[in-house]
């Protein structure tokens, strides 16, 4: 390692988004690099964060007492203020910001507009953050606009870019012999000093670096009291956050008067001729004419009086009293095909959870139910970085901004926190699982396939003055994120189609 390529554990004036690069097998070992580091820059400067961007509990939530913290990932999504997650450790001159515990959420998060928008605010309020992460770490294709510089931790590769700064690398053999050069060991003495007091760097900071102002005879603060400038400042900028999230909602999107306007101009067209259900009875032999003319008198009847056929209305596919069932000449699925193809497209849904177990994913759908019965609530098998979830999704819409009035008003019945754009899930795809002419026709095949381990729900659309219905399997962006589901439908032997998803909602009542 040369000279000019060690850390000098020291940041030019303008840097103020850093990421610390490390190894993804040396957790343990980069962690004391991290500390070291944000301490040695947090003496220095006001306002300094360590972000954490893998997932809980891990060594830096450990060291810095973050088990128990929702994490920075809660404050994203909606359900906790970023004074919540925020940790800081007595005499600690940075405050640490924790991923959370849900990987799914964290790999979202990490990728959305917001969290680049949160470096840029740090930036803005002339804050310092250090972005914790590994080599494999997958972050949003623009983050060097946001990013100023790194630095290499261990044997990460250097990767030059016009983009952002490198700041030198610190390797692990020489963190833990404390100092592997002069200038290494000046940083190291003047981190543990905490800086001489005539020197010129901002001498009041250094007396009172971050967070309760404390002397060695001073009781130990709680570990998450923190200054009442700092939580001035991380209110702002949670402020400025909101403020923009409000008004990226209010506005009518783009996408919902597309979707408008695609669904008048695919329109079903009425003077399309449609066959008629015509029903064809199968009588039994007859042994006389007596007896014949006896049965065709009550099929007559039957036909006359609805409530006469009531009995056999479980057997019914078919909204057309003695229709048997399964009979091609009550249900024309081409028919019902053709109207589902003019119906406008559903293609945004709120995304109400994530879990690994379907078990855990139903119960949480029959807690929404119980909170918001005349909603729908569906799981879609999903795969994040290689980990399938279960998600938990609500409401089949066409446009975002159904899809955010849907979430204000599930978080008004309790059945969600705080709303988040987050939430706003494009889901335009759907797997074709059946056409029926009655609702509980459909309901039968959802319980059936999910007896089967398939998750599945229905959607509605008119023709000739009576609804029909498609189940449908998942709701995806695109068809990679739908793959997962195609395997689970071919290993229980169910032949289906990825579609654009189209009808209107039809709440499940079991």
């Amino acid at each position: 390692m040369t000279e000019s390529d060690s850390f000098s554990w020291d940041l030019p004036g303008d840097a103020r988004i850093v990421a610390l690069v490390h190894e993804s097998a040396e957790r343990e070992r980069s962690t004391t690099v991290v500390d070291a580091i944000a301490t040695a820059i947090g003496r220095r400067r006001e306002h300094t964060l360590v972000l954490s961007t893998e997932p809980g509990p891990n060594p830096l939530d450990e060291l810095a007492g973050g088990l128990e913290s929702e994490g920075w990932s809660a404050f994203f999504a909606g359900r906790a203020r970023l004074t919540e997650v925020a940790v800081q450790r007595p005499d600690c001159p940075y405050l640490y910001l924790p991923a959370g515990r849900d990987p799914e959420e964290v790999a979202e998060l990490l990728l959305d507009d917001r969290f680049t928008t949160f470096l840029d605010r740090v930036r803005e309020r002339e804050g310092t953050l250090f972005l914790v992460v590994s080599e494999r770490t997958p972050l949003a294709p623009d983050l060097g606009s946001h990013l100023d510089g790194y630095v290499a931790l261990g044997d990460v590769r250097r990767a030059d870019s016009a983009e952002f700064a490198y700041y030198g690398r610190v390797r692990y053999e020489a963190a833990d012999a404390g100092a592997a050069s002069p200038e290494d060991e000046t940083a190291a003495v003047d981190e543990r000093s905490g800086a001489d007091e005539g020197a010129a760097e901002e001498p009041d900071r250094e007396a009172a670096p971050f967070g309760p102002e404390t002397s060695p005879a001073d009781p130990v603060p709680p570990r998450r009291r923190l200054r009442a400038r700092t939580v001035v400042w991380l209110l702002v900028v949670a402020a400025l956050l909101l403020g923009g999230w409000w008004l990226y909602r209010n506005p009518e999107p783009v996408e919902g008067l597309l979707t408008r306007l695609r669904s008048m101009v695919g329109a079903p067209d009425a003077s399309a001729p449609v066959p008629e259900s015509v029903a064809v009875p199968e009588p039994a032999p007859l042994e006389t004419a007596e007896e014949a003319a006896e049965e065709t008198a009550e099929e007559t009847t039957e036909a006359a009086e609805p409530e006469a056929g009531a009995e056999r209305a479980d057997t019914l596919p078919d909204a057309s009293p003695g229709t048997p069932p399964d009979s091609p000449a009550a249900f024309d699925a081409a028919s019902a095909g053709l109207a589902f193809d003019g119906a406008a497209e559903r293609p945004f849904s709120v995304l109400m959870g994530s879990h690994r177990d379907p078990a855990d994913a139903e119960s949480r759908i029959a807690e929404l139910r119980a909170a918001s019965p005349g909603s729908l609530f569906f799981a879609a098998p999903t795969p994040v970085d290689d980990v399938l979830y279960h998600r938990v999704f609500a409401g089949a819409l066409g446009s975002e901004a159904e899809a955010a009035a849907l979430l204000d008003a599930l978080v008004r019945a309790e059945a969600s926190g705080e709303a988040n754009l987050w939430q706003l899930r494009p889901t335009r795809l759907a797997y074709d699982l059946g056409l029926f002419a009655e609702r509980a026709a459909a309901e039968a095949r959802i319980a059936e396939l999910s007896s089967s381990g398939i998750p599945a729900y229905s959607l509605a659309t008119p023709l000739e003055g009576r609804a029909v219905f498609r189940v449908y399997g998942g709701a995806y962006e695109d068809e990679q994120a739908a793959l997962p589901m195609a395997g689970i439908l071919e290993a229980a032997g169910e032949a289906a189609t990825l579609v654009p998803r189209r009808g209107d909602e039809t709440p499940s009542t079991s």
